[in-house]
């Protein structure tokens, strides 16, 4: 019970935090640690922390019952999907890697098994989520394809980085996996902080960019419809004049001669 309370508890934490750096409306993120906490604790308990993923999720995606004017029953319904399909996701991952792989991962055919089978695994929590999230309208059918693919591209990114870290201090048998802390959890940290860093500056930049040319572009339509403005005040200055003339009422024909040239510039 209580290394189940303390998974949802990180599972949550680290998911939280990873969400800053998702994409709108909030749900994909480019890199998903909580995905490699997920595989890397179930493989390493053989499914008895499952129920601490599916709550640590549940209350992760949980976080829209606190906004205004939520609808409570969607909110719990993304909630249950989310969480049921990482659940899911975990659940077959684990059942993949014990039943392709050895614990101590010591050879290149498990390797190459968690590589190129982790991939396909990935596929499950994506797949789901988005076709759930898109059924209830909290994604736009249009982007589905790009939602999938950075739910994707986060769960595979925070499985290879995650999962291998959560086994140097949980995995069987001990000695060989604490044998690696330094071969291998050193440089999966600095990858992973290298990973956060490179998108965050990218993410940044690309912002930055795109908003320099909203502005050039806010600008160049304030200046033509500042313009226009003008003209446009500089016409109701005259016509007031003319319309002020006590001496020399305006006919039908006369109020036309004088604005159907500029309704006509100006419809």
């Amino acid at each position: 019970m209580l290394a189940n309370l303390l998974v949802a508890l990180f599972y949550a934490l680290l998911g939280k935090w990873s969400l800053l750096l998702a994409l709108p409306p909030g749900y994909a993120t480019a890199i998903f640690p909580s995905a490699g906490l997920a595989l890397g604790i179930c493989v390493s308990t053989r499914l008895r922390c499952l129920p601490g993923v599916m709550l640590g999720s549940f209350l992760l995606n949980a976080q829209g019952f606190l906004q205004p004017h939520a609808n409570l029953s969607q909110e719990f319904a993304v909630a249950i999907i989310v969480s049921t399909a990482s659940t899911l996701q975990a659940w077959i991952g684990t059942r993949y890697m014990r039943r392709w792989t050895h614990e101590a991962m010591d050879s290149g055919r498990d390797i190459l098994h968690f590589l190129f089978g982790i991939p396909l695994v990935c596929c499950v929590s994506s797949t789901l989520i988005v076709l759930g999230l898109t059924l209830l309208g909290k994604m736009a059918f249009e982007q589905s394809q790009m939602n999938w693919l950075a739910w994707w591209s986060g769960d595979l990114v925070g499985i290879v980085l995650v999962a291998p870290v959560v086994w140097i201090f949980f995995a069987a048998p001990r000695a060989l996996w604490w044998q690696r802390r330094y071969l291998l959890g050193m440089p999966l940290l600095v990858g992973t902080c290298l990973s956060i860093l490179i998108y965050s500056k990218t993410s940044t930049w690309e912002t930055q960019q795109q908003m320099r040319s909203f502005h050039l572009r806010a600008q160049q339509i304030s200046d033509v419809l500042q313009a226009r403005l003008a003209e446009h005040e500089h016409f109701l200055q005259i016509a007031a004049v003319i319309f002020d003339d006590d001496d020399h009422a305006l006919s039908y024909s006369d109020f036309s001669n004088v604005t159907d040239p500029h309704l006509q510039r100006h419809k």
